[in-house]
């Protein structure tokens, strides 16, 4: 069970949502599909985490077998980063939370064979997605062999 708290500069807490942490299910994404902007490799896109955006949706297109990287950094903030690969079939077919458990909270899908040709959806989002309380700004880069 994971729930998130606010300070605000009064030094007061506020209760934020809570509940079980879970995976790319917990993310209604969908509705962000047809406005989700592509990634290019080797292309670098920025975003935000906060209270008021959970999560950000990228998509790219690619081919049975090829290899992809994909790397989520943060830039500022405490943000803990955590990545969903979702393939063109609407399977979660990689995840990561943590690229070095106990080093970096950063988020590397490495060295994935793609499974199918087509969309794929990248989600960009943070430790215990829906109910994390981690916030700050990220890098996104894509590479594909």
């Amino acid at each position: 069970y994971v729930t998130s708290f606010v300070i605000e500069s009064s030094g007061r807490a506020t209760l934020g949502a809570g509940g079980i942490a879970g995976g790319s299910e917990t993310l209604n994404f969908n509705a962000e599909l047809e406005g989700a902007p592509a990634v290019l490799p080797n292309q670098i896109v920025r975003g935000t985490i906060d209270q008021n955006n959970k999560f950000d949706v990228y998509v790219f297109d690619g081919t049975a077998g090829q290899v992809v990287n994909i790397r989520m950094e943060r830039t500022q903030g405490a943000l803990d980063t955590s990545l969903f690969l979702i393939s063109p079939s609407f399977f979660e077919v990689a995840k990561n939370d943590d690229a070095v458990v106990g080093t970096t909270t950063d988020s590397l899908i490495a060295d994935f064979a793609l499974p199918e040709t087509g969309r794929y959806v990248i989600l960009a989002t943070h430790f215990a997605t829906i109910y994390g309380g981690t916030i700050g700004t990220y890098q996104l880069s894509l590479t594909l062999e």
